[in-house]
Protein backbone atom coordinates (compact mmCIF):
# COMPACT_ATOMS: atom_id res chain seq x y z
CA UNK A 1 0.00 0.00 0.00
CA UNK A 2 2.85 2.37 0.86
CA UNK A 3 4.53 1.72 -2.51
CA UNK A 4 1.27 2.51 -4.27
CA UNK A 5 0.98 5.83 -2.38
CA UNK A 6 4.56 6.76 -3.29
CA UNK A 7 3.92 5.83 -6.94
CA UNK A 8 0.76 7.97 -6.99
CA UNK A 9 2.69 10.93 -5.56
CA UNK A 10 5.50 10.53 -8.11
CA UNK A 11 3.06 10.22 -11.01
CA UNK A 12 1.13 13.27 -9.79
CA UNK A 13 4.34 15.30 -9.69
CA UNK A 14 5.22 14.16 -13.20
CA UNK A 15 1.78 15.11 -14.48
CA UNK A 16 2.07 18.54 -12.89
CA UNK A 17 5.56 18.94 -14.37
CA UNK A 18 4.24 18.28 -17.88
CA UNK A 19 2.39 21.58 -17.78
CA UNK A 20 5.26 23.90 -16.69
CA UNK A 21 7.27 26.28 -19.08
CA UNK A 22 10.71 25.65 -20.44
CA UNK A 23 12.10 28.73 -18.68
CA UNK A 24 15.02 27.78 -16.51
CA UNK A 25 15.32 29.54 -13.18
CA UNK A 26 18.18 28.92 -10.76
CA UNK A 27 20.32 30.56 -8.15
CA UNK A 28 23.97 30.55 -7.24
CA UNK A 29 24.74 31.37 -3.64
CA UNK A 30 27.72 32.39 -1.62
CA UNK A 31 26.63 30.93 1.70
CA UNK A 32 29.33 32.77 3.62
CA UNK A 33 27.98 36.18 2.60
CA UNK A 34 24.35 35.18 1.98
CA UNK A 35 24.66 36.78 -1.46
CA UNK A 36 22.36 35.22 -4.05
CA UNK A 37 22.72 35.46 -7.84
CA UNK A 38 19.48 34.53 -9.59
CA UNK A 39 19.33 33.63 -13.29
CA UNK A 40 16.44 33.26 -15.74
CA UNK A 41 17.31 31.48 -18.99
CA UNK A 42 20.99 32.16 -18.33
CA UNK A 43 20.50 35.92 -17.77
CA UNK A 44 21.01 37.57 -14.39
CA UNK A 45 17.69 38.37 -12.76
CA UNK A 46 17.69 41.38 -10.44
CA UNK A 47 15.05 40.97 -7.75
CA UNK A 48 14.08 43.62 -5.22
CA UNK A 49 13.60 42.63 -2.50
CA UNK A 50 16.37 40.11 -2.91
CA UNK A 51 15.91 36.36 -2.49
CA UNK A 52 16.38 34.94 0.99
CA UNK A 53 17.79 31.69 2.33
CA UNK A 54 15.78 29.93 5.03
CA UNK A 55 16.81 26.47 6.23
CA UNK A 56 19.18 26.14 3.25
CA UNK A 57 16.32 26.84 0.79
CA UNK A 58 16.34 29.83 -1.57
CA UNK A 59 13.04 31.73 -1.60
CA UNK A 60 12.28 34.43 -4.17
CA UNK A 61 9.65 37.19 -4.36
CA UNK A 62 6.70 35.47 -6.04
CA UNK A 63 5.18 38.39 -7.96
CA UNK A 64 8.45 39.49 -9.58
CA UNK A 65 9.38 36.03 -10.74
CA UNK A 66 5.93 35.08 -12.00
CA UNK A 67 5.63 38.39 -13.90
CA UNK A 68 9.07 37.88 -15.48
CA UNK A 69 7.77 34.51 -16.68
CA UNK A 70 4.75 36.23 -18.27
CA UNK A 71 2.13 35.45 -15.64
CA UNK A 72 -0.60 37.76 -14.39
CA UNK A 73 -0.40 37.64 -10.59
CA UNK A 74 -3.13 38.30 -8.04
CA UNK A 75 -2.82 38.33 -4.25
CA UNK A 76 -5.79 37.40 -2.08
CA UNK A 77 -5.06 38.89 1.32
CA UNK A 78 -8.01 37.27 3.11
CA UNK A 79 -6.71 33.72 2.59
CA UNK A 80 -3.08 34.65 1.76
CA UNK A 81 -3.14 33.00 -1.65
CA UNK A 82 -0.98 33.76 -4.69
CA UNK A 83 -2.81 33.17 -7.97
CA UNK A 84 -0.72 33.23 -11.16
CA UNK A 85 -2.19 32.80 -14.63
CA UNK A 86 -0.76 32.72 -18.14
CA UNK A 87 -2.96 31.51 -20.97
CA UNK A 88 -4.42 28.21 -19.82
CA UNK A 89 -1.87 27.78 -17.02
CA UNK A 90 -3.04 28.49 -13.48
CA UNK A 91 -0.97 28.19 -10.33
CA UNK A 92 -2.27 28.74 -6.80
CA UNK A 93 0.04 28.82 -3.78
CA UNK A 94 -0.95 29.57 -0.22
CA UNK A 95 1.30 31.09 2.43
CA UNK A 96 2.51 28.54 5.03
CA UNK A 97 0.91 25.65 3.12
CA UNK A 98 3.05 22.87 1.67
CA UNK A 99 0.59 21.99 -1.09
CA UNK A 100 0.10 23.96 -4.30
CA UNK A 101 -2.26 23.67 -7.25
CA UNK A 102 -1.27 23.78 -10.92
CA UNK A 103 -4.01 23.53 -13.50
CA UNK A 104 -6.30 21.81 -11.00
CA UNK A 105 -3.71 19.25 -9.86
CA UNK A 106 -2.22 19.37 -6.38
CA UNK A 107 1.51 19.01 -5.75
CA UNK A 108 3.72 19.02 -2.67
CA UNK A 109 6.23 21.75 -1.88
CA UNK A 110 9.28 20.90 0.24
CA UNK A 111 9.23 24.47 1.58
CA UNK A 112 5.99 26.39 2.06
CA UNK A 113 5.58 29.89 0.61
CA UNK A 114 6.22 32.56 3.25
CA UNK A 115 5.15 36.14 3.89
CA UNK A 116 8.16 38.24 4.95
CA UNK A 117 7.75 41.98 5.58
CA UNK A 118 4.61 42.04 3.42
CA UNK A 119 6.24 40.22 0.46
CA UNK A 120 5.26 36.70 -0.55
CA UNK A 121 8.23 34.42 -1.15
CA UNK A 122 8.15 31.04 -2.86
CA UNK A 123 10.82 28.34 -2.95
CA UNK A 124 13.01 28.65 -6.01
CA UNK A 125 13.03 24.90 -6.55
CA UNK A 126 9.32 25.22 -7.37
CA UNK A 127 10.42 26.48 -10.79
CA UNK A 128 13.40 24.25 -11.43
CA UNK A 129 12.86 21.60 -14.08
CA UNK A 130 9.13 22.24 -14.37
CA UNK A 131 7.18 23.25 -17.42
CA UNK A 132 3.92 25.20 -17.55
CA UNK A 133 1.93 25.13 -20.75
CA UNK A 134 0.56 28.35 -22.16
Amino acid sequence: MRRRAILVIILSCLLVAIGFTDESVNAATDHGNRYINTFLNGEALILDPTPVIINKEVLVPARQLFERLGYKVEWNESDETIHAERGLSRIDLRINRGVGDANGMQFWLFTSPLLIDGVSYIPLDFFENRQVSS
